[in-house]
């Protein structure tokens, strides 16, 4: 099977990993420049991977039984195995902070890129998104879609 995976932030990465590691054929496509951008923001650069003490029991938002599912379908420690197993050195800090063993986000964007690269996914950097109605609306009037490479999405 063929899955296009639009967008490689965190979770993008992360779901043509596995569909990669499940046999099928992933296209990766993003529109920045670098995949994983938004990861060097995250825990002051550092990327707070996890927490060990994470459960529902200490969630105090307004979806509990959301987060206990989700918790409950990707625990911690299945985590930190995910990262592990693609080759990611971490570090528990108190209170149960995980973070890479290099205290930089960068290790873990380079981590996912070379899993990604390793698994064959095709990763696709385009600057414009366009709906087919938007391409099929310029090509019969005879215009551009876009100066730059484009990816017609059928939504």
């Amino acid at each position: 099977m063929r899955a296009i995976v639009i967008g490689a932030g965190a979770s993008g990465m992360t779901a043509a990993l596995t569909a990669a590691r499940l046999g099928h054929s992933v296209t990766l496509i993003e529109r920045q420049a670098r995949v994983g951008r938004k990861l060097m923001a995250t825990g002051n650069g550092r990327c707070n991977l996890t927490n060990t003490g994470a459960s529902p029991e200490h969630y105090h938002g307004a979806d509990v039984c959301f987060m206990r599912t989700a918790m409950e379908k990707l625990p911690p420690e299945e985590a930190l195995e995910f990262f592990r197993r693609i080759g990611l050195l971490t570090v528990t800090e108190s209170g149960g902070r995980v973070y890479p063993l290099s205290n930089s986000a960068n290790s873990v964007v380079d981590v996912l890129r070379y899993a990604l690269e390793a698994a064959g996914v095709d990763l696709f950097v385009v600057e414009t998104m366009v709906t087919l109605a938007e391409a099929r609306a310029a090509v019969l009037a005879g215009r551009s879609v876009s100066p730059k490479p484009v990816f017609v999405s059928f939504s």
